[in-house]
């Protein structure tokens, strides 16, 4: 198994969700090699974590990340042999989240198409 190098938490966005007390804005994170992270300038949660109350104490718990599947983004190489990464995103989100966090949170090496686990290729710039 190849090593990876240590992990990143990286924020990914918000979302809304409809709880039992009304709708609250849940923050979704994910988890990538700090390597990556480093190379498309993502901003690293250094104390990513939640308080939870449990029999009447509070407790801080780490996130982890949701569960994701995986964006593949060009990231350098010649134009007969390009080099790719992986870039994990929460597993519901559709295609505008995806654009929107590659146009807000990328801050470096700005790729202009991303494309989806099942091989289709989409425009970030394209509305």
């Amino acid at each position: 198994m190849a090593k990876v190098g240590p992990p990143a938490t990286v924020l990914f966005g918000e979302k809304e969700v409809q709880t039992t007390s009304g709708k609250k804005k849940r923050k979704l994170f994910v988890r990538l090699p700090r390597k990556t992270a480093e190379f498309f300038g993502l901003p690293i949660e250094k104390d990513a974590s939640v308080e939870v109350t449990r029999k009447g104490k509070k407790f801080k718990l780490p996130i982890r990340g949701s569960n994701s599947v995986s964006i593949k983004v060009r990231a350098g190489g010649s134009d007969d042999k390009p080099k790719y990464k992986n870039i994990p995103v929460p597993a519901g989100s559709n295609i505008e989240e995806i654009r929107e966090f590659i146009l807000t949170k990328i801050t470096k090496n700005k790729p202009d198409r991303f494309a989806t686990p099942n091989g289709i290729t989409w425009d970030v710039n394209e509305k």
